[in-house]
């Protein structure tokens, strides 16, 4: 009886095991930016884009790769998709495609220790010394009046020339700000004025998989339909609140 028990087991496990290999794979890249991804895989696009590949009928091998490598690798077709960018991105790459559906949408804010700032667009910042991190090129392509400005190679440097005084303000992410500074434990660190930008955000695939973007979006249509985005974002970036 025992011996039957384990050939049942191995049958059993082969059988998933080769249920798994049938199953196409689609590889992502993506970069850890929190709320939206962590080291920890437990982001708002973490859970997200995988249950979008899954209803497609995909299991998603998902890898972190710096932003710049991680579009180059799906450019160049050794990947197939990566998480979220900014829509248009595309425009400038000739073998991406980039679904209709927004993932979400992305406030860049001014963040500043002082709450009397008026910040009601780029122009505000001219009187002003400022931290953006290197490489964010909506921020490279418009923030051109300051009286100085620092380039940093990340989030915690940023937020760390702010608490010393080093800067005026900073310019980030809205949500991925917020995270940080309840990290930090900072409580003096605030939002100011309106978003400088505000831009939706979607995922991009290698353009072999061109024909599966009407899916996709459907897909992602009714999961913001049928309460699981909603919930998913309860989960993850809703924890995150303006102080």
């Amino acid at each position: 009886m025992a011996t039957l028990t384990f050939r049942s087991s191995l049958i059993l496990c082969c059988l998933y095991a080769g249920a798994l290999l049938a199953q196409p794979v689609m590889t992502i890249s993506s970069a850890v930016f929190p709320p939206f991804t962590t080291q920890a895989n437990d982001g708002f696009e973490d859970w997200l884009i995988p249950e979008m590949y899954r209803r497609a009928g995909f299991a998603s091998d998902v890898r972190r790769l710096p932003g710049q490598r991680g579009l180059l690798m799906v450019e160049d077709g050794y990947m197939d998709s990566t998480f979220s960018r900014v829509r248009g991105i595309t425009h400038h790459y000739k073998h991406l495609v980039q679904m209709d559906e927004p993932t979400f949408r992305r406030d860049f804010v001014v963040f500043s220790k002082n709450r009397e700032l008026n910040i009601e667009n780029w122009d505000s910042l001219r009187p002003l010394s400022i931290a953006i991190i290197n490489g964010w090129k909506i921020l490279e392509w418009n923030i051109k009046q300051y009286k100085s400005l620092n380039k940093v190679k990340d989030a915690r440097q940023l937020f760390k020339l702010l608490e010393n005084g080093r800067v005026d303000a900073v310019v980030y992410a809205r949500y991925s700000g917020l995270y940080l500074i309840d990290k930090l434990r900072v409580n003096d660190i605030f939002i100011v004025g309106k978003p400088l930008a505000s831009k939706d955000m979607c995922v991009i695939l290698n353009e072999k998989h061109r024909a599966l973007l009407p899916q996709l979006n459907q897909i992602l249509r009714s999961m913001k339909k049928d309460g699981s985005y909603q919930k998913i974002f309860n989960q993850t970036i809703g924890k995150t609140t303006d102080s």
